[in-house]
């Protein structure tokens, strides 16, 4: 199911465009074993099996404030696995991302009273926003430093090994 045909199958008022994309960009990326990548994915984001034991631990730190933990009830709709700093094992199932969106968007933030007049309405998620922004940093080749300093003859290699 393509994120538009999840966005068309609306349970309650809101769509969730910000946690249907993010439910769809987590089940593209960790999908394994890992599906044929056009040449653009490839340009632009960096596999998790290519990144170093820094990235991954920090992607893991990151996906762990998003997703949680099984023992933790913000659990992210749809998702369910194991997080650690060496493997990110992820189960995604579409049916149950449907049936818990609008609870998470319910629960969200944005939907609260204590939201200033300026912030966004439902859908927009601060939380998925600012988990996304640290995410880019580290999965996108033209964001994350220690990959772009490890093009140059005189940077550090890119490379477990060496940390």
């Amino acid at each position: 199911m393509t994120w538009q045909t999840v966005l068309k199958a609306k349970t309650g008022t809101h769509g969730g465009k910000d946690v249907t994309q993010m439910y769809h960009w987590l089940k593209r990326y960790f999908t394994r074993p890992t599906p044929p990548r056009k040449s653009q994915w490839k340009e632009i984001y960096l596999e998790y099996e290519e990144l170093n034991r820094t990235d991954k631990e920090l992607l893991a730190h990151y996906l762990i404030g998003l997703i949680g933990t099984p023992s933790s009830k913000s659990l992210f709709p749809g998702v369910e696995g194991t997080i650690s700093s060496r493997s990110i094992v992820l189960r995604f199932n579409d049916n149950d991302h449907l049936e818990e969106r609008d609870a998470w968007i319910a629960n969200s933030y944005e939907a609260s009273h204590n939201r200033y007049s300026w912030e966004k309405q439902p859908p927009a998620d601060r939380k998925i926003q600012r988990v996304w922004r640290q995410i880019e940093k580290i999965v996108k080749k033209a964001e994350n430093y220690r990959y772009q300093m490890s093009q140059y003859s005189w940077g550090s290699p890119y490379d477990d090994d060496i940390y």
